[in-house]
């Protein structure tokens, strides 16, 4: 069962794909872009409760992600997510 800290880049991510829908919609779709951002913010404020609802249920109190976004060579660096109980309930 994938963890849901796997999925936090969700947060941020559905909000800046709203953005970007938003910019390239011609004005007169602007319904289409409003509804795209409502949606965003919702699915975003969802992902943020149930980020709580697991980091309160964690035994340890600490879960984390961490993937290679940048490789050249022998020189990576690493970007990550951690999920407490105090950065969860920063997000909702």
């Amino acid at each position: 069962m994938p963890r849901l800290v796997d999925f936090l880049w969700l947060v941020p991510a559905l909000p800046l794909v709203a953005s970007a829908v938003g910019a390239v919609v011609p004005w007169r779709c602007r319904r289409v872009a409003s509804t795209c951002a409502l949606l965003a913010m919702g699915g975003a404020f969802v992902l943020s409760c149930l980020a709580l609802c697991e980091a309160l249920a964690l035994p340890s109190g600490v879960a984390t992600s961490n993937f290679v976004w940048l490789s050249a060579g022998g020189f990576s660096v690493s970007l990550g997510f951690l999920l407490d109980p105090l950065s969860a309930l920063m997000l909702v």
